[in-house]
């Protein structure tokens, strides 16, 4: 698996099937926002704590990438040993 991202689990054990970001894929996005922003606008530290819904987007972003949700032309998702590699048009072929 990744660094970034696990399979989120609940208090009773059940797995959830897609990749989620996991704390530090959070923390890590966070901060590459947030430097962003400071770096275009040349002031150190201007975004801290104002880059939420901007990072939520970016979530949405990448979960829908990383599970399979988004065709990006010329992208080839990485296969994370499931079915969720596999593009609508190979499940097309497969049946």
């Amino acid at each position: 698996m990744s660094i970034y991202f696990d399979n989120y689990i609940d208090e009773e054990g059940n797995v959830d099937e897609k990749l989620t970001l996991n704390s530090n894929g959070f923390a890590c996005l966070t901060e590459d926002i947030e430097s962003l922003v400071d770096k275009y606008t040349g002031v150190e530290d201007s975004s801290f704590g104002e880059c939420a819904e901007i990072r939520l987007d970016v979530m949405d972003l990448i979960h829908s990438i990383i599970n399979n949700k988004c065709d990006i032309e010329g992208y080839e998702i990485p296969y994370t040993g499931g079915d969720s590699a596999l593009s609508p048009d190979d499940l097309e072929e497969l049946s």
